[in-house]
């Protein structure tokens, strides 16, 4: 008995058609599912780093403009 169902199952994956191949509607949806949660979990790190970078490029052009001011001044 097994190895008739084996048989089977192994002619129906040898006989599959070309129109057969591909990815099924819950597969692709299990996909997004994760593409979003991880995209959910690394926006917030992201945007953090976004900020600090904003933080750190202003406190340099403040450095500069008060570099360049106190050696205006001299």
């Amino acid at each position: 008995m097994k190895s008739e169902f084996k048989t089977k199952l192994i002619q129906h994956i040898l006989n599959k058609k070309d129109s057969e191949k591909g990815f099924t509607l819950i597969e692709l949806l299990v996909v997004i599912i994760i593409i979003g949660i991880l995209a959910a979990i690394a926006l917030p790190s992201f945007l953090s780093h976004a900020a600090k970078a904003r933080q750190s490029e202003a406190k340099t052009y403040v450095g500069s403009f008060n570099r360049t001011q106190q050696a205006y001044y001299l």
